[in-house]
């Protein structure tokens, strides 16, 4: 099981997934997630939209958190992730 913000956000739950794992000497070595068993992938596209629409909207300077993976941007993404909830706190 995975949960993060950005997972309870757009999946509404967390990831469930099927894996394959090795462990050597007592030490995990190897962990492969072959599949996600518990993804509504219309719930998570139609809560992505909402929340880079609203991010163009009221923060244009987190706007394109998601064109790019690397720190600067992930940094971005869970800030815009935090202001989006806290908005929600407020409503």
């Amino acid at each position: 099981m995975k949960e993060d913000c950005r997972i309870h956000l757009l999946n509404e739950k967390p990831f469930v997934f099927e894996a394959h794992f090795e462990i050597v000497d007592n030490k995990l070595v190897v962990l492969n997630r072959i599949k996600i068993r518990n993804v509504d992938w219309t719930v998570w596209q139609n809560n992505r939209e909402n929340l880079i629409k609203w991010i163009d909207t009221y923060e244009p300077d987190y706007s394109g958190f998601m064109t790019v993976q690397n720190k600067e941007y992930g940094e971005k993404y869970l800030n815009a992730i935090n202001l989006y909830l806290e908005r929600e706190k407020q409503n």
